[in-house]
């Protein structure tokens, strides 16, 4: 059964570009929908939402292309930069693809070599219902594309009990500062729409050892019963332990850095009784503003 998706590229000075996806013919190959919709920068979610609604019919019933034509149509020349390189260092890129019942919201970033990547794994995905209004489709497009890519945010800073010094970007307002939230941690964050929600910097979480079964079954005692769990050891810097879980009303979170003889866990608890744009805030201060921003000295 043939599904939708398109791909919206957004500059703040030129606006949006939805390219319906089709296949070449006889290759699994994608290529994009001649013409893209163009719209300006400073339109209304209803008029998004019909572009998106539209560009999605676009791609349902788009017919299979030749090889020999994918070439002849460079779609992103539509807002005069001529090399997809440089297009993509100006362009930011959400994807839509239809799931079945749901549509999936997430935006890609640029890659090394001047494409858009899918992220590692899909924790900062949106799922919204097929029958949702589009206006509510194009809100969520707008808000995953107002998200603080221009904003300073303020560093903060910590000293572990292996005297090494953490800095990272402290997540938005959203988040009150609660200190160690009288707990085992050096810092905690809580979404002010629900205490249950937090980022944490933890000095201990009681697991027996690092290793996948042992901080399962601690997470298990935690939290309860878990619906998905994965666990993946990494190398990147001080950066070990890369974990995701799910309960049927949390999700958990965990990076795990090494520092000498000790081990610096960071959390974030997310829940799923809150509504998917909460849910998906949370993760992407998680992901992109406080992770990604970590340095350990």
């Amino acid at each position: 059964m043939k599904t939708a998706s398109i791909s919206i590229y957004y500059n703040k000075e030129f606006g949006y570009i939805i390219a319906s996806d089709t296949m070449v013919k006889g290759l699994p190959i994608h290529t994009v929908v001649e013409p893209v919709i163009t719209k300006d920068p400073k339109i209304s979610k209803e008029i998004l939402g019909e572009a998106i609604k539209e560009g999605l019919e676009k791609s349902l019933h788009a017919e299979l292309v030749e090889l020999s034509k994918i070439d002849e149509y460079k779609y992103w020349q539509v807002s005069k930069i001529k090399s997809f390189a440089a297009f993509s260092k100006k362009f930011r890129n959400i994807e839509i693809t239809e799931q079945g019942n749901y549509y999936e919201i997430e935006e890609w970033k640029r890659d090394t070599d001047g494409s858009y990547a899918a992220p590692a794994d899909d924790i900062q995905q949106i799922k919204v219902s097929t029958n949702a209004d589009f206006a509510e489709v194009a809100k969520i497009v707008m808000n995953c594309l107002a998200d603080s890519k221009d904003k300073q945010p303020v560093s903060s800073t910590f000293q572990t009990l292996e005297n090494r010094t953490v800095t990272y970007k402290r997540p938005s307002d959203h988040f009150q500062d609660v200190g160690d939230g009288n707990t085992d941690a050096y810092q905690i964050y809580a979404y002010d729409e629900n205490g249950n929600n937090y980022i944490a910097f933890l000095i201990d979480n009681g697991y027996l050892e690092y290793k996948k079964d042992a901080i399962k079954t601690r997470w298990e005692k935690i939290y309860g019963d878990l619906l998905e769990y994965k666990f993946k050891e990494v190398n990147d810097g001080m950066l070990k332990i890369r974990v995701r879980g799910k309960t049927k009303n949390r999700i958990i979170i965990s990076n795990i850095y090494q520092e000498e003889d000790a081990m610096l866990e960071v959390l974030a608890e997310i829940d799923m009784s809150l509504p998917d744009e909460i849910q998906n805030t949370i993760k992407k201060e998680y992901e992109e503003e406080v992770v990604s921003s970590i340095e350990i000295r």
